[in-house]
């Protein structure tokens, strides 16, 4: 028996051999539950959240393995449009500079391949006077077809906004190398980081203005040593010092916290952020007091570290200390 459905141009029987129904189409029903499911979750997804998504969504119940299949489908093909866009970086990169931002291309001459990229927007030199001059920087490893390590840049508002100012992408590892490569473009593309601390404004004076040389006036509060915030890296660490010797490293609270559960255990870094945030000397002893009768070894651990690198209270005795308006940690790059 014939019917008058067309499949592919042509009429079909209305079973198949067998006398079985004819299977449903759903390869394009359900193109669309990949990518909600993709914007919701930071993990990658997984067949049990796209049944999930299309029984909450749709209501309908559909066999696990099809679902599997989808998401293979779907992640086959968005490896693609990343690969393809890969091929689109030295483009983008031209474009970028075009519209008057800092990028900065390495490359090997021999095989032609990109090892190290650095980008700043050109409009991050007029809004630095709505921000605290405070920068915080961390690295991560990418995931994805493209592996590398990112070492980014960021900076916080009055209202505890965070945003990213500059990043650079290397193939290789975080070391001295590659901090001293995004260091000296950060500097070059940030024209107040040029400029060393103006001793007279210590002294209340903050006349005239220091000035570029291109005649741009810079806002005096990023005139003092600018505080950069960042984990104990040492090739970081080092970097800064010579990259930028006139301005103030912090160490991150949040790292040495880490660094110390994982050495002594939970107990003995429980108040590693306390000490941190903390004005007054007296509860600043106190609490390390409380540190050295559950593990000395964690005590002369926070000891070694130079107290104007991390303790609030260094604050309160020195006022040669530039503002960091009570940040204390890296999070904000992370």
């Amino acid at each position: 028996k014939k019917s008058n459905f067309q499949h592919f141009g042509q009429n079909r029987n209305e079973t198949a051999n067998g006398g079985r129904r004819w299977k449903k189409r759903r390869k394009g029903m359900y193109s669309g539950v990949y990518e909600s499911v993709a914007t919701r979750k930071v993990a990658p997804p997984e067949p049990k959240d796209l049944m999930k998504t299309v029984q909450n969504d749709l209501g309908q119940i559909i066999p696990y393995y099809e679902l599997y299949r989808l998401l293979k489908r779907e992640q086959g093909s968005h490896q693609e449009q990343l690969l393809r866009s890969y091929q689109m970086i030295i483009p983008y990169l031209r474009n970028l500079e075009d519209l008057n931002a800092k990028v900065s291309v390495v490359r090997d001459e021999e095989s032609k391949r990109i090892e190290r990229i650095f980008f700043c927007p050109g409009y991050i030199t007029n809004i630095l006077n709505c921000v605290r001059p405070v920068i915080a920087c961390d690295a991560a490893a990418m995931k994805g077809p493209g592996k590398g390590i990112i070492l980014t840049y960021s900076v916080q508002t009055a209202t505890n906004e965070n945003y990213i100012i500059a990043f650079a992408i290397t193939h290789q590892n975080e070391d001295k190398e590659n901090w001293n490569f995004a260091n000296k473009n950060l500097k070059d593309a940030i024209p107040a980081l040029q400029f060393p601390r103006n001793d007279n404004m210590e002294n209340g004076n903050t006349e005239p203005l220091s000035q570029s040389n291109s005649g741009e006036i810079h806002d005096p509060v990023w005139q003092h040593d600018v505080c950069f915030i960042g984990d104990r890296d040492k090739g970081m660490a080092a970097s800064f010092r010579e990259v930028f010797p006139n301005h103030h490293v912090l160490n991150c609270a949040e790292h040495i916290k880490a660094n110390v559960q994982q050495r002594f255990g939970q107990q003995a870094a429980k108040d590693v952020i306390a000490i941190s945030k903390s004005f007054s000397t007296r509860q600043e002893d106190h609490l390390l007091g409380l540190i050295q009768k559950r593990c000395a070894r964690a005590h002369n651990y926070l000891l070694v570290i130079p107290p104007n690198l991390w303790r609030s209270s260094e604050w309160v005795q020195r006022n040669n200390l530039p503002p960091r308006f009570g940040m204390v940690t890296s999070n904000s790059a992370e």
